[in-house]
């Protein structure tokens, strides 16, 4: 059993250091409504977010067991269900003053990009 545990533990944690959030997920109504709801704002940056989804009164995951490490608060991409997460195979860096409309419309681009063949 302590095997079984152990193999699960590792798989889990696994997952986690190589999990991203999918780009279906970041172009949803779902995540704009999210952003939009815990910060307040029509359009906020990634600076409005940092608190009100990491840090603050209620972040996300705060009382989930993180994969990683066993401690409570997880990294928001181990709150997301399964479709909306997946095997990292890009990295994205940005200012975090960018707006999220500047972000999921330069992400859009990229991707009509990739399906149309012009990237």
């Amino acid at each position: 059993m302590h095997e079984i545990e152990g193999f699960v533990t590792s798989t889990r944690k696994r997952q986690s250091e190589q999990s991203g959030i999918c780009l279906a997920y970041l172009l949803s109504p779902e995540f704009l409504k999210l952003a939009q709801e815990r910060s307040g704002k029509e359009d906020p940056t990634f600076y409005d977010l940092k608190d009100c989804i990491f840090f603050g009164d209620n972040p996300i995951g705060k009382d989930q067991a993180c994969p990683r490490d066993g401690l409570k608060g997880v990294a928001l991409v181990d709150t997301l269900e399964k479709h909306q997460r997946g095997q990292c195979t890009h990295f994205l860096s940005w200012t975090w003053g960018y707006k999220v409309s500047t972000v999921t419309g330069a992400l859009q681009q990229w991707l009509d990009g990739m399906v149309d063949g012009t990237r």
